[in-house]
């Protein structure tokens, strides 16, 4: 049977399935869950490196719900080699395509990186906490429960790292063309995971104390919102007690206009959180629009953009404005929307700008970057990578470049021009990101898959290593340069005494021929620039 043909057969299992997820039923299914999760663990077995295997998120807790839950792992291995783990990859693929239970995105996760990440990634730290309180060890050493347990303030910026996961996967399931995200259980239960996630974040970040019950959290958090808030979390309460099977047309919406409403007050408050907090460093940024790569072109596609939204959202549309980020790459720009933060566009509107912005990925080829912005912080709604989750909520002491530029008058698109402008101050946030970021971008230079990367890949690797490492050296002193496009970059380099040889000039003409089309041939010069930015680094 062919994968179209059997499609339909899959979707009348799956409704079946979910319509009679009830005792006895249920535990049938359950049984089916632990049966997939045993073929998985007698796969990781099979390979003696692999030092541990944990059963994670909710398919540790018990909370599964059949054919809409996937089985999470998470692999610890020492000296799994590159061939080896492609073959665990691929017989773990095949195995999630005949059992459609597995989430294919398997952690494997080198021990030795695995306790860099923990003391460097702010996240990561998070997670593992997590873990520790609920992850269930399959198989190996228990190297989470080895763990020490964190203080919650050393957990601050993970927590608000973990309300960007949640604002980005409810934007991809429901705002993106997913599968299967028009039914009740899909919908009801990503609202329900949302809503719950986000408050026990914030509980955690007001409280300084850490809960992973996503029940116990929304009946914590319950007690402080508004009655339409309140309203809100006992109808997914009342989800969650009948399997997320009723039918509730309203609730996306009304999901997507409370989290937008409060996450955007939350942010307002936390600029009064340690972690929130900005100090005495200046930050200046080197952006000059001219300079970007394509900027032409990306430019046209937003004023378009904006156009149309601003006829679509009516009143709720503010203004819209252009603005590059050392959070994306050089020749990507973030289309800044701003709307009436007490009123925001209904859900459907929100789903129809993201249409509107899928539709020109072509003219804009795939570099602009859609952004709703409110009082305090800008949400993003084309989230296409679950990976890139950190860039999905923009607020000042994480973006200041960002809120800068977007106030500047030639950063403006439609509508009215921003307040300001602000005054951009370092903090521990941003200076916590390029600190991870410079040391990732690092590996990769010692990785050997670097030498086959696409030119336009490498290439964008080439600049966001540059610009990382000479802001990099910037972290300690008085003012932080932000050098946004390569030019910028390398008038950086030069004011760092490091400047870009002349061998390597032809970088930058190829950059921007490669983000014409054009394929212009810099493999010669791929040892050089490599072992320059090793140079620099050092």
């Amino acid at each position: 049977m062919t994968a179209s043909a059997s499609a339909p057969a899959h979707r009348l299992l799956r409704r079946l399935v979910l319509a009679t997820s009830v005792p006895p039923l249920l535990q049938a299914y359950q049984g089916v869950y632990r049966l997939v999760t045993l073929l998985a663990l007698r796969l990781f077995r099979s390979y003696p490196a692999i030092r541990a295997v944990y059963l994670t998120r909710g398919s540790a807790k018990g909370e599964v719900v059949p054919l809409v839950s996937d089985i999470d792992f998470l692999v610890i291995h020492d000296g799994l080699t590159q061939r080896e783990r492609a073959e665990l990859v691929a017989a773990y693929g095949r195995l999630a395509r005949r059992t459609r239970l597995l989430d294919v995105h398997m952690q494997i996760l080198d021990e030795t990186w695995l306790r860099r990440q923990i003391a460097m990634d702010d996240h990561f730290r998070f997670r593992f906490a997590e873990g520790k309180a609920t992850w269930k060890l399959l198989y190996g050493r228990d190297y989470v429960g080895e763990l020490p347990q964190p203080e919650p303030s050393a957990l601050e910026p993970g927590l608000i790292a973990e309300i960007k996961v949640w604002w980005m996967l409810l934007v991809w399931r429901l705002l993106g063309p997913r599968k299967n995200s028009r039914e009740p259980i899909v919908r009801n239960s990503i609202c329900y995971k949302a809503v719950s996630e986000v408050l026990k974040a914030i509980d955690g970040l007001a409280r300084q104390r850490l809960t992973f019950d996503r029940a116990a959290a929304l009946k914590a958090g319950k007690e402080g919102l508004d009655p339409s808030g309140q309203a809100l979390v006992a109808r997914l309460q009342e989800h969650r007690r009948r399997g997320f099977r009723t039918p509730d047309p309203a609730v996306v919406a009304e999901t997507t206009a409370f989290l937008l409403t409060h996450l955007d007050r939350f942010y307002g408050d936390a600029r009064s959180l340690p972690t929130g907090a900005t100090d005495g460093q200046q930050v200046r940024l080197d952006a000059p629009f001219g300079e970007v790569p394509g900027g032409e072109t990306v430019l046209a596609a937003a004023r378009e953009l904006a156009d149309t939204l601003q006829r679509c959202w009516g009143d709720a549309f503010r203004g819209a404005y252009l603005v590059p980020s050392v959070h994306f790459n050089l020749d990507e720009l973030l289309l800044l929307v701003a709307v009436d933060p007490e009123h925001p566009p209904a859900f459907d509107l929100l789903a129809a700008a993201a249409r509107e912005h899928r539709a020109r990925a072509a003219a804009s080829a795939g570099r602009l970057r859609l952004f709703v912005l409110l009082a305090n912080a800008a949400f993003q709604l084309d989230a296409e990578d679950l990976e890139q989750s950190w860039q999905s909520i923009l607020w000042p002491p994480s973006n200041p470049d960002v809120f800068a530029l977007a106030a500047r008058t030639d950063r403006h698109v439609a509508g009215a021009s921003l307040c300001g402008p602000p005054r951009p101050a370092g903090g521990a946030l941003i200076r916590g990101f390029l600190s991870s970021e410079h040391v990732a971008f690092g590996e990769l230079l010692d990785d050997p898959a670097i030498y086959k990367l696409e030119t336009l890949d490498f290439l964008r690797v080439f600049w966001k290593t540059a610009q990382l490492t000479v802001m990099q050296r910037g972290i300690s002193r008085r003012e932080l340069v932000f050098p946004l496009t390569p030019d910028a970059v390398r008038r950086a380099l030069v004011a760092e005494g490091r400047p870009l040889p002349d061998r390597l000039q032809p970088l930058a003409d190829a950059f921007a021929a490669a983000l014409d089309g054009r394929r212009p041939d810099v493999a010669e010069l791929v040892p050089d620039a490599i072992a320059y930015l090793k140079e620099i680094r050092a």
